[in-house]
């Protein structure tokens, strides 16, 4: 029968006195637990005002398959999918906008489509007018992300149910045309000229 030790003064599994114990690699594991949970945390933390500890409890699972919910693996995908088929301006604008989503999260690798909330969308959008973003740039990279939700959903990645475009409108986004007054000169060309 092997017995685990717990030591509360170090946090971890002590030693047995079996000497086929195993308390190092258990030690290992436990850690691999506490980093995953303190990711999924400070995420929540990131991306919501407030969670419940089902949720928190969600996230730590993660549900089948996580390398497909992970929405960066699935925008290169896209993106070498346009490059192959010749679209090669929407594949840099999707590299650029999927580049600017790591780096507003500091270069993490991942980010599931269920992270991507209202909420994480308004600090988004924070981040990027902090950076000198306009509102035609934001909405740019803001329609580049609601395409990639929606083929994540076409895909049964993410259910339509998470949609975060429903509370989170793009169309407020609208790119201000510079407006130009005409010198006196060019109008009166213009007036003689349709004379």
């Amino acid at each position: 029968m092997h017995l685990l030790l717990w030591s509360k003064k170090r946090g971890s599994i002590g030693k047995e006195k079996n000497p086929l114990s195993n308390h190092i690699q258990n030690n290992r594991l436990l850690l691999k637990f506490k980093d995953r949970a303190l990711q999924v945390l400070s995420k929540l933390e990131l991306n919501t005002d407030g969670f419940s500890l089902e949720e928190f409890e969600r996230r730590f699972r993660i549900e089948v398959n996580p390398i497909s919910k992970n929405i960066f693996t699935f925008w290169d995908e896209i993106i070498e999918q346009m490059i192959t088929a010749g679209r090669t301006g929407n594949a840099r604008a999707n590299r650029d906008t999927c580049n600017s989503l790591k780096r507003f999260l500091k270069w993490s690798e991942v980010l599931y489509f269920e992270e991507i909330t209202p909420a994480f969308l308004n600090k988004y959008e924070v981040h990027l007018r902090s950076r000198g973003g306009s509102d035609g740039g934001i909405g740019i990279r803001m329609r580049a992300i609601r395409a990639i939700y929606n083929m994540g959903i076409e895909r049964n990645l993410v259910k339509e149910s998470n949609y975060p475009f429903k509370s989170y409108k793009i169309s407020r986004l609208k790119g201000k045309g510079a407006k130009r007054a005409l010198k006196m000169e060019d109008v009166q060309k213009l007036f003689n000229w349709m004379l």
